[in-house]
């Protein structure tokens, strides 16, 4: 965590500073050979403030999976910086049977809610930022 905050530190630029993850089996000593994957997710990640106070908490999704999918996409779409530092500075323990051990189709609603809710959240976006002009001008066509 001490790098990702000085990351922040330096760059006013970036709001969100997350990390590798190396992945290890739970019951079994992390041996250096877990597969090195991002750590977006809530176990790498550090922001500032105020990135909080403007997108607010994460909020369960039915299966009670896609939260931080939702989470991120809200800090994005507020305009928040990102940086991934490429070394591993924390761990993820794999745990059979846990929410994110494997793909369930009636966990898995979660991510559809979530994919639904940026659309309706980009379509917003979309529409606020067409400008609509109220008179309508039309051209004459010669029949």
């Amino acid at each position: 965590m001490e790098r990702q905050l000085a990351v922040l530190a330096n760059d006013s630029s970036l709001h969100v500073v997350c990390c590798y993850q190396r992945q290890f089996n739970h019951g079994k000593p992390d041996d250096g050979s877990g597969e090195v994957r991002s750590g977006l997710n809530r176990s790498g990640i550090a922001f500032r403030k105020e990135v909080y106070e403007q997108v607010g908490d994460m909020v369960d999704q039915p299966g009670q999976r896609g939260d931080v999918v939702d989470w991120l996409a809200r800090m994005r779409l507020a305009g928040f910086g990102f940086h991934e530092i490429a070394e591993v500075l924390s761990y993820r323990r794999i745990i059979p049977g846990s929410l994110s051990w494997r793909r369930e189709v009636g966990k898995d609603i979660g991510y559809l809610s979530v994919a639904h809710a940026a659309m309706q959240r980009n379509r917003a976006l979309t529409k606020s930022r067409t400008k609509v002009d109220p008179v309508v001008k039309t051209e004459s066509v010669a029949v």
